[in-house]
């Protein structure tokens, strides 16, 4: 009669129990494998354009199952490793409406799965909410759509400044190119008061882009076209990088925060001596999304600026805003959406007494014709 007690029970062959589990362990893991999948697929846009960037949510209520992920510049997803069961996916991004699809997974085999995105209702995503003034959004352009702003500033001793900027996204929302041309008037420079300033080439990265906050670091290339002499330009090229985050606190309340810095290795004086210069900025806005097409807003700006005086030779200057303006919104069949504003810079600070009134136009409509 065998009398081992079961502590004794052990086994008599270390090679045979090492095999027995190695198998207990392929079994299971294959089990585990077989119940799973993959869901992949593609997000497109109103205009037919891919959505990179785009945010797509895979989610089981019943289970308390919910994973997210982002495409990429393909408008690709993939979630892997996905129980076998029914899912709602969900696919999200900035001025389309939310599309939703029901999906079963069953077997191991990919499950793809492309989801069209459509323009969002004008009544449930307000769409004038990623236009600004001095403080710069973080929303890039959408796939295939294209924008063309021109803003005017006239202070109160006559000086005024005109830009015009155009942004294109390349080839989708995750890279915007854009460019700036200035056109100023500063008195004192009898004869060739007014002039291009120094141009601006712009490239934006959507970092960030889901329904509550965006992200989109702007680096630039500044090109000394304006006349130094005249206080028109820099006199050498320089480089900027700006941070913009934009936050969606309610569907009432959108904020832009800003802060960056130019640096210009050999900026001129109106004398021609060279010197380098570094700029800081600092920036903040709230938009009061009061009506659909109509928005109130009020902007802080902080501007810290280096001038050339002398040979390697500054002084540092600043400058506070504060600007209250309001915008509203025209759109049409055809996708172009016409956004007009005016706003009041008003110095406060190291710029009391500075007064200006501010103007914005802007167009924007996709590249083709939507489709109805």
């Amino acid at each position: 009669m065998n009398s081992e007690t079961p502590a004794q029970l052990t086994c008599q062959n270390g090679g045979i129990c090492l095999v027995i589990v190695l198998m207990l362990m392929l079994l299971t893991y294959s089990a585990a494998a077989q119940s799973a999948g993959i869901v992949r697929g593609r997000v497109q846009n109103a205009a037919g354009a891919i959505a990179a960037g785009a945010n797509v949510r895979l989610e089981n209520t019943s289970r308390g199952y919910r994973r997210e992920t982002t495409t990429n510049d393909d408008g690709r997803f993939q979630f892997s490793n996905v129980p076998f069961d029914n899912y709602k996916l969900i696919a999200a991004q900035s001025g389309f409406a939310e599309k939703t699809q029901q999906i079963a997974l069953r077997s191991n085999v990919p499950l793809e799965t492309d989801v069209a995105l459509t323009a969002a209702d004008v009544e449930e995503n307000p769409p004038i909410a990623d236009n600004s003034f001095l403080i710069e959004e973080a929303y890039n352009q959408e796939a295939g759509v294209i924008q063309h702003i021109n803003t005017f500033t006239r202070q109160r001793d006559g000086n005024w400044l005109y830009t015009f900027t155009e942004e294109i996204p390349i080839p989708n929302q995750k890279h915007q190119l854009s460019f700036t041309l200035p056109a100023q008037k500063l008195k004192g420079f009898p004869g060739g008061e007014t002039g291009i300033g120094d141009v601006a080439v712009n490239y934006r990265y959507q970092l960030v882009a889901n329904k509550k906050t965006a992200v989109a670091p702007r680096v630039s290339v500044l090109f000394p076209t304006g006349n130094s002499r005249k206080e028109r330009g820099a006199g050498g090229i320089g480089f900027q990088f700006n941070l913009p985050v934009s936050v969606q606190f309610s569907r009432k309340f959108v904020a832009h925060s800003n802060a960056g810095l130019t640096f210009t290795p050999r900026a001129k004086s109106v004398l021609g001596e060279r010197a380098r210069t570094v700029d800081y900025n600092l920036g903040q806005s709230v938009v009061w999304l009061a009506a659909p097409r109509f928005n109130v807003l009020v902007e802080a700006v902080w501007n810290n600026t280096a001038t050339v005086t002398g040979f390697r030779q500054t002084k540092r200057e600043n400058e506070v805003l504060i600007n209250p303006g309001i915008r509203w919104a025209h759109n049409f069949k055809s996708g172009l959406q016409i956004v007009p504003g005016v706003a009041f810079p008003i110095g406060v600070g190291p710029s009391r007494g500075e007064r200006g009134i501010f103007f914005y136009l802007s167009f924007e409509h996709p590249f083709k014709k939507q489709s109805k």
